[in-house]
């Protein structure tokens, strides 16, 4: 779990049309309670984020036009609950 006591109740990350460049942290999924990852159209460039246990809370995923790299999550089986 992560050291910052407030990870376990952030529920959504949405950047939009900010200037920062910065790298996603690849720890993600240690933040239970994430619903939505929004940061497309924005300068993020690194990893993808590891998901290697289920996120049942995450809903909404959306990467478009990041420059992030390397592989993607198991989306269907780590998090169920993605709506097209």
């Amino acid at each position: 779990m992560s050291s910052y006591p407030f990870a376990a109740t952030i529920e959504e990350i949405r950047l939009s049309r900010c200037a920062m460049r910065f790298e996603l942290p690849l720890d993600l999924q240690n933040l239970p309670r994430l619903s939505v990852l929004k940061v497309g159209r924005q300068p993020v460039y690194g990893a993808f984020p590891r998901f290697t246990r289920p996120m049942p809370a995450l809903t909404t995923l959306a990467c478009n036009f990041a420059q992030l790299e390397g592989p993607l999550p198991d989306v269907f089986n780590l998090m169920p609950n993605l709506t097209a």
